[in-house]
Parts: structure tokens; C-alpha cells; sequence
């Protein structure tokens, strides 16, 4: 696809994208589709995402009728195809196989996009006549188990039969040879043994001398000895020859077969590049269907409803559904609340439900309004960096600084626990000032963080909102619902009375907080 975004790595590992990718790419039928999803990366067009969306939708309808869809399981045949006009250059059995098995699907899909959900499909589809030639010409000379068919020549079919005549003449003699000695006693066992291509006898080494033959060598202790019979000798030189010239008749039928088909070159990329765009297209619907999602929607605001991480869908874990509107004013969504409240799962679900729908896939909720970003940029986890001697807060301001210059108003900002890493009154002072550049830039950021000062910023900014996850104050624990528009408390006083916190501690940390803290963690 054109018009591919920034993404940096991070980004793509901080929202768990990654792990979509390895989904796609061991799903795919195509092999070459897995290529093709390891390098997925999210796009900007608006009318080429509109336009795979909707190619998308007539699989997905199908899959959700309980249709089953056409699996092209295919090799990778870009070599084969793109080499074929080449001088004296070949196509093998196997692949020939494969091109004929591709071709066949081609039939069997321009069929079945007859299905009116497919219309679609159905107009981007070629024409069959050119295909069924094709496939003749392949017929003609490989059959349905891969080998080259006994009459593909003239020259071939009578290799073929000399081969044969060959073959029964070895079997008479050979089974001479075998009762010859056998009467004679000459042999360690009754039965012929097959190595490096010749035929032996298995001789006691004190009869070596006995027999009429060539040495090949002996068993490990010594006490047999395998002989070729003179009388064989001969005939398996004969049929290593004849085999010789079966291997270059091969080639010679191979190489007039794929310069025949190589006029067709063209129209077999076609089809093959049709054939892995209905894969991709199917594995993408395959995952709607898989995750429940539906095909999103872009446009100036950020919607979701009951949006589900796909990451917890596919691993079968529950996970509480995200409601929450962006409005196209805000630009920085500061979320609070409780540790292990949910607060980075927020911002990297919406990171992953961007940089999916930017992908042209289906979103996990029963409606998915997104935005559409040029470039996805994150500071999530520990990076603290050994081997650049950084501790965790001067990777962070790294990470920030590379942020900050590459961020415009296309941008899509992530942070996880801003602020933290040092004092909390500089930390405090510098993620303002961060903030208010990127909102000056125009860049949408979802950043969590415990800091009140960031809380306040957030609720006298008119471009920032804040965020918060919702806390059961009788249970004492998280229940993982997202409210926007207040600030939430960290509730680290609750939490630390329930694990068991001396309660005359509790009450002296309760009488140290701040007026300005209760008051906004209120």
C-alpha cells in the first residue's frame, strides 16, 4: 500500500500490534501473505482504506451467513512466474503443480463470486477461458501426482520403455544369481540387498573369491561381503544411462513447457496476484468474525463503543469494554486513576484500534469512528538502557525529545506514567511543558499519570480532558471502567490500608496530603 505511515517499533510492541501481525501472517493461506502481513504497516489514504474496507465486507458478510469461504492454499510462485520467460530457464513438476493448482482456484473463485455479497470481487475478476488453456497445456504433460506424463514426448516414452526392458532384465538375472548361490551356499543371507543404487549379494567374506562379481564393500564386523554379479554389471551401467537421458528429456519438456506458458506470463500474474489479494482480504475477515469487530468508520472524532481488545479476545481473557469520544478539539487526554486500574491498557487499546483500522482491519466494538493519523509514536515501559549508560528517566526524555521533533497534527501520541522517573515537582513541571508543545503541534496524546499537577493542566486547558478509571471504594479495587472528563485518585491510601498498612500510618498519611491534591483527587 501507498502513503504508509511513521510507526515506530515500539509503538507496534507497546500496543501489542505486533502480535495481530503474527496472527495474520499463520493464518494466511498464501504463502508469500506472510510476508506480506510480517511487513504490514498503517496507511494515510482515506479512499484506499474506504476501497480494502469494502473488499474486505462482502468476505465478512459471507463468513457471518455461516458461508464457507475458498481457502488458495498456494506456495510462494513469484520466482517461478517472474523467471519464466527467461532463456533455457525451467519450471519444475512440483511448481507447475502448483501453478495448475492455482489456476483451478481461480476457476473455483470466479464461480463463487457470483454470491451477490461478492459483486465486488466478481468485477475485479478475470476471465476463466484463458485460464482453462492453461491448464490444458500443463495437463498434457504432468499428471495429477506430479510426474511427467510417459507420452509428454516421443524421445521420452521411448526412454521410458527401454528403462522397463532394462528393469526385467536385471530382475531375471539378479534372481539367477540369487538361487545360483544360494545352492551353492555362498551367501550369508537369502535375499538381495539394495545400496548406492546396485543391486548386491550378501557373501560370506571366506566365498568372496568364489563369486564372479565387484567388490562394494563389507559389513561393520567384517564377516560379509557385498558383491555386484559380473553379469549385472553391464546392464546397471546401461540403465544409469538410460536414466541419464530420462533426466535430460525431463529438462528438455520442462524447458519447452515453460516457454509455451511463458507466453501467458502476464495473464498468470494476474490471476496469482488476485489469488493472494482474496487472501489477504479473507484472513482479515477471517479475524473480524474471530474478534466479533466491525469495519470502522474515520472521520474528525475518536468513538468507540464497547470496544474489546482483540489481544484479549484471542487469548480468551475478560476484559471490561471501552466507551469513549474524542471530540476533534482535544488533544490531550490525561488518564488517571488507581495502579492496576487499567489506565495503560486505555491508551494502548486505542493505539491498537488506530493502527488496525489504518491496516484496513475490522475493529473488536459495535461502533469504531476513528481518526486518521500519519504517524504513531509512544513511550511505554522501562527503557532504561544499559549499554547506552541511560537511566530510566534520561531514556524517557529520549524517547520524548524523538517525539517532540518528528510530531505534527497527523500525530498519535502515547505515554504511559508521565512525569515519573524523578523529582515529581520537575517531573510535574516538564510534562506540562511537553504537553503544551504537542498540543501546540496539534498531536492527539493519551497519557496516563498519578501526578496532580497534570491533573489540574489537563482540567484548565481548553484543548485537554482528563480521564479516569473508575474505583468500587467499597470493595477497595479497580473496575476497570473508563469516565471521561474527571480526573480519578490513585487511591494509594485505600489500597495500602487493605494489604495491611498500620492504620496510625494510614491516618498520618491521610493528614499529609495536600489541600490541592484531595481537592482535585475528590
Amino acid at each position: 500500500m501507498q502513503n504508509k505511515c511513521i510507526i515506530d517499533n515500539a509503538f507496534i510492541e507497546d500496543t501489542g500490534f505486533i502480535h495481530i501481525i503474527e496472527w495474520l501472517s499463520s493464518h494466511c493461506n498464501c504463502e508469500e501473505n506472510q510476508i506480506y502481513f510480517k511487513n504490514l504497516t498503517p496507511i494515510y489514504d482515506i479512499d484506499k482504506l474506504n476501497s480494502e474496507l469494502h473488499q474486505t465486507d462482502g468476505l465478512f458478510k459471507s463468513l457471518l451467513k455461516k458461508n464457507l469461504l475458498i481457502e488458495t492454499k498456494i506456495k510462494n510462485l513469484s520466482q517461478s512466474i517472474s523467471s519464466m520467460n527467461i532463456r533455457d530457464y525451467f519450471i519444475d513438476a512440483n511448481n507447475f503443480s502448483e501453478i495448475r493448482k492455482m489456476l483451478n482456484y481461480h476457476i473455483i473463485l470466479k464461480k463463487y463470486f457470483k454470491n451477490e455479497d461478492l459483486k465486488e470481487w466478481d468485477d475485479i475478476g478475470l476471465d476463466t477461458k484463458e485460464t482453462h488453456l492453461i491448464i490444458n497445456e500443463i495437463d498434457k504433460i504432468i499428471d495429477k501426482n506430479m510426474n511427467i506424463k510417459s507420452n509428454a514426448s516421443k524421445e521420452f516414452k521411448k526412454i521410458n520403455k527401454l528403462i522397463e526392458e532394462t528393469e526385467s532384465k536385471i530382475e531375471t538375472k539378479i534372481s539367477y544369481e540369487l538361487k545360483k548361490y544360494i545352492s551353492l551356499g555362498y551367501l550369508r543371507d537369502n535375499k538381495t540387498v539394495f545400496r548406492s543404487g546396485k543391486i548386491l549379494l550378501p557373501v560370506n567374506t571366506s566365498n568372496k573369491n568364489k563369486v564372479k562379481g565387484v567388490i562394494d564393500s563389507f559389513s561393520s564386523t567384517g564377516q560379509t561381503c557385498f558383491i555386484q554379479p559380473i553379469s549385472l554389471v553391464e546392464l546397471s551401467n546401461k540403465m544409469n544411462e538410460l536414466i541419464s537421458d530420462k533426466n535430460k528429456e525431463i529438462i528438455k519438456i520442462l524447458i519447452k513447457l515453460t516457454t509455451d506458458i511463458s507466453l501467458k506470463r502476464n495473464f498468470i500474474k494476474r490471476i496469482y496476484n488476485l489469488i493472494k489479494y482474496y487472501d489477504i482480504h479473507h484472513t482479515i475477515a477471517s479475524l473480524g468474525i474471530i474478534t466479533n469487530s466491525k469495519k470502522p468508520n474515520f472521520g474528525d472524532e475518536i468513538i468507540l463503543k464497547e470496544a474489546k481488545n482483540p489481544l484479549f479476545i484471542l487469548n480468551k481473557k475478560q476484559y471490561i469494554p471501552l466507551n469513549i469520544s474524542i471530540k476533534k478539539n482535544n488533544k490531550a487526554i490525561i488518564i488517571s486513576g488507581p495502579n492496576s486500574g487499567g489506565k495503560t491498557i486505555i491508551i494502548k487499546s486505542i493505539g491498537l484500534y488506530s493502527v488496525m483500522a489504518q491496516c484496513g482491519l475490522y475493529i473488536p466494538s459495535k461502533q469504531a469512528n476513528l481518526r486518521i493519523f500519519k504517524s504513531f509514536l509512544s513511550d511505554i515501559g522501562d527503557k532504561q538502557s544499559l549499554s547506552d549508560d541511560l537511566s530510566t528517566f534520561s531514556a524517557h526524555m529520549k524517547e520524548i525529545s524523538h517525539i517532540i521533533t518528528i510530531s505534527d497534527k497527523h500525530s498519535l501520541i502515547i505515554i504511559d506514567e508521565m512525569g515519573t522517573g524523578t523529582d515529581p515537582d520537575i517531573g510535574a513541571s516538564l510534562s506540562i511543558a511537553i504537553l503544551n508543545k504537542l498540543t501546540e503541534k496539534g498531536a492527539l496524546s493519551l497519557c496516563t499519570t498519578h501526578l496532580t499537577p497534570l491533573k489540574i493542566w489537563a482540567n484548565d486547558h481548553h484543548n485537554a480532558i482528563n480521564g479516569s478509571m473508575e474505583f468500587d471504594n467499597k470493595k477497595i479495587e479497580p473496575t476497570f471502567t473508563f469516565q471521561m472528563g474527571m480526573p480519578g485518585s490513585s487511591y494509594g491510601i485505600e489500597i495500602a490500608q487493605r494489604m495491611g498498612i498500620n492504620k496510625k500510618i494510614i491516618k498520618d498519611a491521610s493528614s499529609n496530603l495536600n489541600k490541592e491534591s484531595f481537592k482535585m483527587e475528590t
